[in-house]
């Protein structure tokens, strides 16, 4: 039965399942982060400054982020793990998708690649054929970074929890997983909007504390995805306080009852 969580609920929940794991959970993001990063930075040797290098650059960020489908796998499985209490998670499940089902993987981050892939192409056309200054240039490339990010999300309203339910059916094809997420996510999209939009007054927060603050959103968001995907298939997530055992009573003081 769904339980049909608020978007409060499934915060508060992920923030209880956190409570002496935020080290280690959000230690998964920064690994994945400072991956993604280096390996970005390669691809920036591509570019001399001509169209054409940019093209050639942009298809090499293309097959960076198909292969980081494999990490991004994987940090929704710990993540996945975590809401459900499995105990001894560590970062190195990280690269679990590395050698499970990396393909599958690789297939459903083709999803994702291709939006900003379709929103780099204006982009470069903007900058190198329209844009006359740097103001400019740093105007237009915000709006597309913004588009980017808009159009990211919306794919997530319909396909956000395909690694979840690889993580769950790894027996699954790629579309079969795309069509089961867009099934789930049906009448829930709402529920998403909302975990993110509570999420912005801490990502601003975070902003403010040099950037670094953003961590403790981020993995906070993730996690309470995590629980509205258990919500959405009627699972009971991991409650750290309803789940601890109640402390025995203590024996009364015999001396006490012969007081009384």
């Amino acid at each position: 039965m769904n339980n049909k969580k608020s978007a409060k609920e499934l915060i508060l929940n992920a923030r209880g399942q956190l409570v002496g794991r935020y080290g280690q959970a959000i230690l998964v993001i920064v690994i994945v982060g400072i991956i993604n990063y280096f390996l970005g930075s390669f691809a920036d040797y591509a570019y001399t400054g001509s169209f054409g290098s940019f093209l050639f650059r942009l298809l090499i960020l293309v097959i960076i982020d198909l292969l980081l489908g494999v990490l991004f796998f994987g940090q929704d499985r710990y993540f996945l793990n975590l809401v459900r209490g499995v105990q001894g998670l560590s970062p190195a499940d990280l690269f679990y998708g590395i050698k499970n089902n990396a393909d599958k993987a690789i297939g459903l981050q083709a999803v994702f690649t291709l939006v900003s892939a379709l929103v780099a192409v204006p982009d470069a056309y903007f900058t190198f054929f329209v844009v006359k200054d740097e103001f400019d240039y740093l105007l237009v490339s915000s709006v597309f970074r913004l588009i980017s990010l808009v159009l990211l999300f919306v794919v997530r309203l319909f396909f956000g929890l395909s690694f979840c339910i690889l993580a769950d059916h790894p027996e699954y094809g790629v579309l079969e997983i795309l069509k089961e997420s867009n099934r789930l996510m049906t009448g829930n999209r709402l529920r998403l909007v909302s975990v993110a939009l509570r999420m912005i007054p801490l990502i601003l927060l975070g902003f403010l504390a040099f950037g670094i603050g953003i961590l403790w959103p981020a993995v906070l968001y993730s996690v309470a995805t995590k629980n509205l995907y258990l919500d959405i298939i009627g699972e009971e997530p991991f409650n750290p306080l309803a789940d601890k055992e109640p402390e025995p009573e203590p024996e009364p003081d015999p001396k006490s009852l012969l007081l009384k």
